[in-house]
């Protein structure tokens, strides 16, 4: 393991050695020497004067300072130009005294009160001005020339002056084409960049905008021009080394389009739009981007920021070993299943300086057969024999002692299982739960999908029919669930049900009356009329992710005929029913859903519009098709279903929603029982979860 000389610690040494000679101190001073450094980070976001006390151990930082954005002007003066963006600046190897307090500055924004009274941005500094400074933006000139604030003249110039090992200026924002002009806007510049400016913002007259141009050195952005008076906002820049620089804002985007202002350089924060009179990306980019000349008075700029690192022999500007050790727990449990192979990463480290060394308390028992990686983390191998539920604490160092602890419960069951409950076909009604799953004894962990069942079309007891379409069944999923054996789940699938505007209820999986999963049905369609209004599209309610099924159709008339919609997918909604006139059913707008059935133009008491397509339990396969309006075809075409749903052929011709989830189509109000039902609703578990999922753009493994 890479170990880290320490100046401090160096120091140290050599005093006691000088002063002492003692023998014992010297052999516990350079064992603490080759001990792990202090490594850290502080940063400071608000305004003013701030403070930092230097920690125990820290004798040298690296410090990077952005300053504040200057202010854009706003078309309640007349004058809607751009402020010009912060300064950047960096030094490394500052050194610094354990306990010791160190002053800094954060620059505010520029910005103007709600009474009209400019406010300049202010600098950013840390130690004094002279160690480390930034300078800031200047507010946005007048359509004549230079604004005077607080006695300063303003030109929107960006902050020109960086103190420092390194850093850039600001961008300056858009000047007129036309001098005494305008009406239209100017850009804000982008902030500073580590080996560069910040992008100039565009200028503009009446009729004709630029855009504005890119940062340099990791730079933000300047804001594009505008012929009126929503200008772009400069980029801001990110605290943690030079990265990418920010483009440019493009003079052809709408002001309520972020593309109009200058983008964020070296991963600043993405820009936040100015509602207030209008969706205008006028306010700079943080940190330190200059505001856009806007529709009112209101384009501020954006605050600086000052970021400390520490050790500084390790962690310089602009990019040696900036970023904060970061830990993502993939895994808080896993459940595997003797036989089957497998491969999982509990804990992911990213931001680490050298290499990580993972370690795992207590040792995975060898009759497992399974296998630890100190050097990536990974469990994997073919268990041979099952293992209790029991949890196990992974540990991770990087080469400067910056460490994790974090715990997985791991299981290892001897057997994989699975359990389908579906509702019933032509409707029927429940009062309480359905049914019960005892989970069975070595199961920890599940997935599952509920799918709600489609909207039906007949709407009376004497089998009156609407002539819209139903709305298809909306899908909810559950991966890695975890569960205890012998829990015992309440069961819920709601059938189809008839009446005007009525919503089966749901497929749900509920544990002492709190849902886990759960996806509502298609509705019905709502007018008395028997064409008025369609059904609507079950959604997605509870569990780790879902989506909505397709509308059905809306009839045009009281003669044509909607299509029923399509049930969700796995990784979209369903498709939406056809509606008549038009020439077909929409075919399913995500994956592995089912597609809306097409209308029918047919006014006679034959004509029916075609059932929406259903979705298989099995994990995500292909999307159904497009279904496209035959003339002179009595009943339009079925939807077709999803991920792999089987052989549905003996629903062609029919106005049945398909199973599971698919709308029903409308039919001939005047003909009895001309409607019909939708597909069913279903709920699907399977286990272990940990190695069977329903992961969104993946198939079901282990099937």
């Amino acid at each position: 393991m890479g170990r880290y000389w320490s100046n401090g610690y160096l120091r140290l040494i050599m005093e006691r050695i000088s002063s002492l000679f003692s023998p014992t101190i010297v052999a516990a001073s350079i064992e603490k020497a080759f001990e792990y450094p202090v490594v850290g980070e502080a940063t400071f976001t608000g305004v003013g004067l701030n403070t930092w006390t230097c920690p125990a151990g820290v004798y040298s930082v690296s410090v990077v300072c952005v300053a504040g954005g200057g202010t854009g002007r706003g078309y309640a003066q007349n004058s809607p130009t751009g402020g010009g963006g912060g300064a950047l600046a960096y030094k490394n190897n500052i050194s610094v005294v354990p306990g010791l307090t160190y002053n800094l500055q954060v620059g505010e924004r520029g910005y103007i009160t709600p009474g009209g009274t400019f406010m300049l941005a202010s600098n950013s500094w840390f130690g004094s001005e002279s160690t480390v400074f930034a300078e800031r933006g200047q507010a946005g000139r007048t359509a004549t020339g230079a604004s005077t604030v607080q006695g300063i003249p303003q030109l929107g110039i960006g902050g020109q002056i960086f103190i420092g090992d390194g850093g850039g200026p600001g961008g300056n924002s858009g000047t007129p084409t036309v001098v005494g002009n305008l009406n239209n806007g100017l850009g804000g510049g982008g902030a500073g960049g580590y080996s560069g400016s910040g992008g100039s913002g565009g200028s503009s007259n009446s009729t004709v905008a630029l855009n504005g141009t890119s940062g340099s050195g990791g730079g933000g952005g300047g804001g594009a021009g505008s012929t009126s008076s929503g200008a772009g906002a400069g980029g801001g820049v990110g605290l943690k080394g030079q990265g990418s620089s920010g483009a440019g804002g493009l003079a052809n985007a709408a002001s309520s389009n972020v593309l109009i202002a200058g983008q964020p350089g070296s991963n600043g924060l993405p820009l936040v739009a100015n509602t207030s009179g209008g969706t205008v990306y006028g306010i700079g980019g943080e940190y330190g981007g200059g505001g856009g000349g806007g529709y009112l008075r209101f384009s501020p700029g954006a605050n600086g920021a000052v970021r400390i690192v520490w050790p500084a022999g390790f962690r310089t500007f602009p990019s040696q070993n900036l970023e904060t050790h970061i830990v993502t727990q993939n895994l808080q449990y896993a459940n595997l299943q003797v036989g089957v192979a497998t491969s999982i990463k509990p804990v992911s480290i990213s931001g680490n300086i050298g290499p990580v060394v993972y370690t795992i308390t207590p040792a995975i028992p060898s009759n497992t057969s399974l296998s630890f990686s100190t050097s990536t983390g990974t469990i994997s191998g073919t268990p041979t024999s099952g293992y209790p539920e029991s949890t196990f604490t992974i540990s991770t160092i990087d080469s400067v002692g910056q460490s994790s602890s974090n715990n997985i419960i791991l299981s290892v069951g001897a057997t994989s299982g699975q359990i389908v409950f579906a509702g019933n076909s032509g409707g029927g009604t429940f009062t309480a739960h359905q049914n019960t799953w005892t989970v069975p004894a070595g199961v920890y962990s599940i997935s599952a999908i509920a799918v709600g069942c489609g909207g039906s079309t007949l709407v009376r007891a004497n089998g009156y029919t609407t002539l819209s379409g139903a709305g298809g069944g909306g899908t909810a999923f559950l991966n890695n669930y975890r569960v205890e054996p012998g829990q015992v789940f309440d069961i819920y699938v709601d059938n189809p049900q008839i009446g005007y505007g009525f919503v089966s209820t749901v497929s749900k999986m509920s544990y002492l009356g709190s849902s886990v999963l759960e996806a509502q049905a298609g509705g019905n369609p709502t007018a008395s009329t028997y064409y008025g209004v369609r059904g609507s599209a079950g959604y997605f309610v509870t569990g780790h992710y879902g989506y909505s099924g397709g509308n059905g159709g809306n009839a045009s008339s009281s003669f044509y005929k909607g299509g029923g919609g399509g049930a969700a997918g796995y990784a979209g909604d369903g498709g939406v029913g056809g509606q008549p006139l038009l020439s077909s059913g929409a075919g399913a707008t995500g994956s592995g859903a089912g597609s809306g059935g097409a209308p029918s133009n047919d006014a006679t008491a034959t004509g029916k519009g075609g059932g929406g397509g259903g979705l298989g339990l099995l994990g995500q396969g292909t999307t159904g098709a497009a279904r496209a309006y035959v003339a002179g075809q009595a009943v339009g075409a079925h939807g077709t279903t999803g991920s792999n749903r089987g052989d549905v052929s003996n629903l062609a011709g029919t106005n049945l929603g398909a199973d599971y989830g698919g709308g029903a189509g409308g039919g001939h109000y005047a003909t009895l029982n001309s409607g019909t039902y939708g597909g069913r609703g279903a709920i699907r578990i399977m286990w272990p979860g940990t190695l069977r999922r329903y992961d969104a753009n993946t198939r079901t493994t282990n099937e």
